[in-house]
């Protein structure tokens, strides 16, 4: 057998059956703050939502730039658009895992082809974990994903209390949804998360929640599935 996440189900699922011969299954998502918990205990940092002092947002764009699926692109485009909408609560953006790609000619002319990128606003950082920035340096996270709509990053972010702005449409009630490749649609969705997130984040308790028990160790029907799964392969 072969069980895929959903978000690999789309475009590899035909590959698997035809290349392995497999019984191709789809399994569920899995998800337990216990490692979040842990290592901010560890730190004794409160990583929890709190409205950023003088009420300006650091932006952290957390998408690894390895292969097409996750860059900083979108990200980019997303909040240049909300910086030109409004850059009052706007303070910087910071794209994490972009350090190696520094000594790039085309994200260099890409920063400075944006009026926050010219404002000297945009930083390059190596990967850190989002315990050990959210919060102290990051106050928003801003996402984007092709064809990998599931992320252990978005259920950290929401189960932690922050604005999340993204493009899964499983999650479109939870956090700040915007389309698909439409930075302008994005941009709204931050300048909404930016001036009103301490309200809108109460009023999507429910859907939070919701979203965070699909993708729980706890819940009756993943652990279903994955009895049912593992008998078939038993059997």
């Amino acid at each position: 057998a072969a069980w895929l996440l959903p978000q690999h189900w789309h475009m590899c699922r035909s590959y698997c059956a035809l290349l392995g011969s497999a019984n191709v299954q789809e399994i569920p998502v899995l998800w337990d703050p216990v490692f979040l918990n842990h290592t901010a205990a560890l730190m004794r940092k409160n990583v929890f939502w709190r409205e950023p002092d003088g009420g300006k947002y650091a932006l952290g764009c957390f998408d690894p730039n390895i292969n097409v699926l996750k860059t900083f692109h979108l990200p980019l485009l997303v909040t240049e658009e909300a910086y030109r909408i409004d850059d009052s609560r706007i303070d910087k953006l910071l794209l994490f895992g972009a350090m190696r790609l520094k000594d790039s000619r085309h994200v260099t002319e890409m920063i400075l082809a944006t009026d926050i990128g010219q404002a000297g606003r945009i930083s390059l950082e190596e990967r850190h974990s989002l315990v050990h920035v959210m919060g102290s340096n990051v106050h928003a996270v801003v996402t984007h994903q092709w064809e990998n709509n599931r992320n252990y990053l978005y259920y950290e972010v929401l189960y932690l209390g922050w604005p999340l702005v993204h493009n899964v449409p499983s999650l479109s009630d939870a956090g700040y949804f915007y389309e698909q490749f439409n930075p302008q649609d994005g941009g709204r969705a931050l300048q909404e998360a930016l001036k009103g997130h301490p309200s809108i984040r109460v009023k999507q308790r429910d859907a939070i929640r919701e979203a965070l028990w699909q993708v729980s160790v706890d819940n009756p029907a993943n652990q279903d599935r994955y009895s049912e799964l593992l008998l078939q392969v038993m059997g």
